[in-house]
């Protein structure tokens, strides 16, 4: 089962065709190529493309590849077996620590169980450098947005949020 959470700044999705292009249906191919440029990057030249970099407002591609597990906002990890690599995000946590992070993400998305990390770093301290070690749960697939059913699926949470008085 999927689960994708599109956030004010970004979007994760899955295609499946090798490009977004080639998504396309037939029937919509004409209006895809009208309003493209409006919310994707120009490919067309060098020029747009290195102007477009730039724009906000339009969808970028940031990274792409095989296997994404998204446990919440701001907490990602993405694999490219093409170039072997991994990109991942784990908010407010060193990155460096983490020798196999897909197995972690997905360990926390298979189990429901949090992982922690241990954040070291300096700090001064009454004119003297301390080291820290921080234990964090920075892996949790815990989401507050959204209420999850009991089948994986979301949906808005209801609550009427009104100004104080």
């Amino acid at each position: 089962m999927n689960r994708e959470y599109p956030s004010f700044c970004s979007l994760y999705f899955a295609l499946s065709e090798n490009s977004l292009e080639e998504s396309i249906k037939p029937e919509l191919r004409e209006e895809f190529e009208r309003e493209k440029n409006n919310w994707l990057p120009r490919t067309d030249t060098a020029e747009h493309r290195q102007l477009d970099r730039r724009k906000p407002g339009i969808f970028k591609l940031e990274a792409e590849g095989d296997q994404m597990t998204a446990l919440c906002s701001k907490t990602y990890c993405l694999y490219d077996s093409q170039s072997d690599t991994v990109k991942f995000s784990c908010k407010g946590l060193n990155k460096n620590q983490f020798e196999n992070p897909m197995e972690l993400y997905k360990k926390v998305l298979d189990t429901n169980e949090a992982q922690s990390g241990v954040n070291i770093g300096f700090r001064m301290m009454q004119n003297r450098m301390h080291t820290y070690h921080q234990e964090r749960l920075g892996f949790s697939n815990f989401y507050c947005k959204r209420k999850l059913n009991p089948d994986g699926s979301t949906e808005p949470l209801d609550i009427t949020l009104t100004p104080s008085q």
